[in-house]
């Protein structure tokens, strides 16, 4: 492995694509890159500004001049002695969709074979927030009605032009059984609830049909009763920090988080990237969302196994806390030291207030789940905490950490990991109250105890969940305080 000595970055934007790029080879070797490195290069929703809102990870994209674009780009590359070094997103997705995988999901909830693909809190129906108000509102003003998907064939409820699939089940529901109208394509029992999952409906014609469908497929009663109906419901953007139903990509909600720690999940979304690597078209990786992950080292492990240690492995984190990383198998982090220093010069306090925002606002719907997770384990034991205690408990914590996240797993915690959680306990019982108090210990155990992930089932998923969540929190509040600075 030939590792960067110094690199050229390149975004895919404004533009940008591979036949541009393999323009400025040329002035790449005058410069004496060793490597260029480009920024995700997966099939995104078309608009995707850096191509973080992957909608494919097994497709170059073809906006950008698709697998044989990047080829030629690599092997123009290669004549003169160059890398190509790629980036790519590890922790979501686009929740598009266009997103077959996410389609797939809305469609059939968790019957899907992607449900388990998505961080998605199964408890309750996956919640889709794309209205502008609240649901009965903009069904009193004739915002929605079913219709027919015209580019996919299906039966779903259109939506300022977003078509949301309808569970193939409730599809007799919606057409008040008029089955004159309908062909089934397959089987003939396709409103039975067993057809296929790849089952397809068609719909013949539409055109010619009666005004009675055009108002069955607009009456609001049968709308609200169809909607209720699915494995999914809309809701208004601003209800989304309290009532979103999936971990977020990122700051966005138009992004869903992943399950990389499933090697079904790993294996799913890394196929055509290993290629890639193998067949020697890239040099390396750098890979972006690393610390939302469940468990970062074991997917760094996984994929130095997949892509040998002959390639080259970096993650994008901002420098510092180096301590934390040394046992990764990576060959460098690359991240944003402009960014790192400004955050060095954020007031602690201001940090903080923006940390306790986040935690009852933007992401209220995490600290909820890790909540109801936390009082599971707490009745287990006998602990009599209410959901209330054990909430501002995890808000607490969360605000005194230090550093972004920890590194704890099931299997350890490190001695710095356990000195971080234990002054970030010690700061957060400060003036609280002894409920709150003693719910902090017991926050601090399923942290920190090596022996309590054993004893407790759901606790390794706690440590998980927290951690995604410390992270998430205190990316969002860096990054409002140096837009306020």
């Amino acid at each position: 492995m030939t590792l960067p000595r110094s690199t050229y970055r390149l975004q895919f934007t404004n533009g940008m694509d591979f036949a541009r790029a393999q323009q400025r080879v040329p002035h790449l070797e005058e410069l004496g890159v060793s490597h260029l490195h480009v920024s995700p290069v997966m099939s995104a929703v078309p608009g995707s500004s850096i191509g973080h809102a992957v909608i494919d990870p097994n497709e170059i994209d073809p906006a950008l001049g698709g697998l044989l674009g990047l080829r030629q780009l690599a092997g123009a590359l290669r004549a003169k002695g160059i890398g190509l070094i790629l980036d790519i997103l590890a922790d979501c997705m686009a929740a598009s969709l266009e997103n077959p995988w996410w389609h797939s999901v809305v469609t059939w909830g968790e019957e899907s074979p992607y449900a388990r693909y998505f961080d998605i809190d199964w408890s309750t129906k996956l919640t889709l927030p794309v209205l502008e108000r609240d649901f009965a509102e903009e069904l009193a003003d004739g915002a929605m009605r079913l219709a027919f998907d015209p580019h996919r064939g299906v039966l779903a409820m259109e939506y300022r032009e977003g078509y949301y699939p309808l569970h193939p089940e409730t599809c007799r529901q919606a057409l008040a059984v008029q089955e004159d109208l309908l062909l089934l394509t397959g089987r003939a029992d396709a409103f039975d609830g067993t057809a296929a999952l790849s089952g397809t409906i068609a719909f013949a014609g539409l055109q010619e049909t009666s005004h009675a469908l055009v108002d069955i497929l607009r009456e609001p009663e049968r709308i609200a009763a169809v909607h209720e109906a699915q494995p999914w419901r809309l809701i208004s953007r601003r209800a989304a920090g309290r009532h979103l139903s999936y971990r977020r990509g990122g700051d966005d909600l138009e992004r869903v988080g992943l399950r990389m720690e499933d090697a079904r999940v790993f294996d799913a979304c890394h196929r055509l990237v290993l290629t890639l690597v193998r067949d020697g078209t890239v040099d390396g990786v750098r890979v972006l969302g690393i610390d939302a992950l469940a468990d970062p080292r074991t997917y760094l492990e996984r994929l130095r196994a997949a892509i040998g240690r002959n390639a080259y492995l970096a993650v994008d984190k901002q420098p510092g806390h180096g301590e934390r990383m040394a046992d990764w198998p990576i060959d460098a982090v690359v991240g944003d030291e402009d960014a790192s220093a400004d955050a060095a010069q954020i007031d602690g306090s201001a940090l903080e207030a923006a940390k306790r925002r986040i935690l009852t606002d933007t992401l209220e719907n995490e600290r909820i789940r890790l909540t109801r997770e936390a009082k599971v384990m707490a009745d287990q034991v006998d602990a009599d905490f209410s959901r209330s205690s054990l909430a501002e408990a995890i808000s607490a914590l969360i605000v005194a950490l230090r550093v972004g996240r920890t590194y704890v797993t099931a299997a350890s915690v490190s001695e710095v990991d356990r000195e971080i959680i234990a002054t970030a306990r010690q700061q957060a019982q400060d003036g609280t109250r002894p409920e709150v108090r003693e719910a902090i210990d017991f926050i601090w155990e399923l942290l920190a105890d090596d022996k309590v992930p054993e004893a407790l089932a759901g606790c390794a998923a706690f440590r998980a969940r927290f951690q995604q969540l410390s992270s998430a929190v205190t990316a969002r509040a860096l990054a409002g305080a140096r837009g306020q600075r």
